[in-house]
């Protein structure tokens, strides 16, 4: 779950345009989980997909780290 305060604070998720302007953000760690998407789906072609193995690994990187509940996600369109 989502930590209510988080998003008081600030937004789910940051949104940027590059992987170094991503990086310098507060809410990347030091060690920060990359993800590649492989592709778009939706209504408005806006829900990012990611491979089954990737997934999986986000999963396990969250139990392990908890920051996908602090809101410590940033989406690197380009």
């Amino acid at each position: 779950m989502v930590d209510p305060y988080r998003l008081q604070e600030s937004t789910f998720v940051a949104y940027t345009r590059d992987i170094d302007t991503a990086l310098l953000l507060d809410r990347v760690g030091d060690n920060p989980v990359v993800i590649q998407a492989i592709g778009v789906s939706g209504t408005n072609q806006s829900d990012i997909v990611i491979s089954k193995a990737d997934a999986e690994f986000l999963q396990q990187s969250n139990k392990a780290s908890g920051f996908l509940e602090e809101c410590r996600v940033v989406i690197v369109i380009e």
